[in-house]
Formats: C-alpha cells, structure tokens, sequence
C-alpha cells in the first residue's frame, strides 16, 4: 500500500495528529520538505512510538533534507506528535495565524513590508527570486 500526504487527514479535513503538530510547533517553512518530513515522522512513529528527540534527529536527518531550518521545530513536532497519539495533551499551542490568514505563514506574522517581495498563494508565501552582481551574499527578513 503506497500511502501520500494527502491521504493523512481525515475525510472531513481534519489534519492527522503529526500534521497538526507541524502546524502548531511552525515547522512547516516554505512547505518544501514538510510531506516527506511528516510522512517520514509517521513511519517512525510507527517502528518507535516515544522516539527520543536524539532518536527523532538520527531517523529523519538521512532520509530528508531542510534547507530552512536547523530541525528544531521539525523535533518539536515530532516529539509533540508522538504525546498526541498516546492520548497525552499537545505542549504546544496553536499559532494564531496557523490558518494562513491574510498576510500569514504557517507560524509566523510576516514582517512590515514583507508583502511587497512577494505574495501569498493557497497558504504559502511566494516570494521574487532577487539577482545580484555580487557572486555571494545573503538577505534578511527583519521583523
């Protein structure tokens, strides 16, 4: 059986335990990696049902790679994930912005001006890929 992202939640729409916690610990960045990253938490889950976070670090680091983060909320939601489905409360609250209201990314409040580099698009930030002269350098987002 092959199983997708898109077959976790419920009928009704309601997200699957791992997805949710995704949602409330804001692991989800630009969304890239975030189906294999839950799909991959599900099956260890599967195999080790109270993972530690060295255990969580050691499954997921080889099998995907994030360019956003350093893993820490990925952890956390795994970690969050796993409490869940043993019938424990979340540790983690629900980001007031984590239905992707206006001007919203998944756990966070853009910035002042943020808006003008790009736009929102089905719950996903999209911004302007920005070319420079310069061979390297780096961009911030302040808040």
């Amino acid at each position: 059986m092959i199983e997708t992202i898109e077959g976790l939640a419920s009928a009704d729409g309601t997200l699957h335990p791992i997805q949710e916690a995704f949602v409330r610990a804001g692991a989800m960045q630009c969304g890239f990696c975030t189906p294999g990253m839950i799909m991959t938490a599900k099956e260890l889950l599967a195999e080790t049902p109270s993972p530690s976070r060295d255990e969580i670090r050691a499954y997921i680091g080889p099998r995907n790679l994030c360019r956003c983060t350093g893993y820490q909320k990925i952890i956390d939601a795994v970690e969050d994930a796993a409490r869940v489905l043993h019938g424990e409360e979340s540790l983690l609250t629900r980001s007031p912005d984590a239905d992707h209201g206006e001007g919203a990314v998944p756990g966070r409040q853009l910035p002042a001006g943020l808006r003008e580099l790009g736009r929102e698009h089905e719950g996903h930030f999209l911004i302007r890929a920005l070319r420079s002269s310069q061979e390297s350098g780096s961009m911030a987002l302040g808040t």
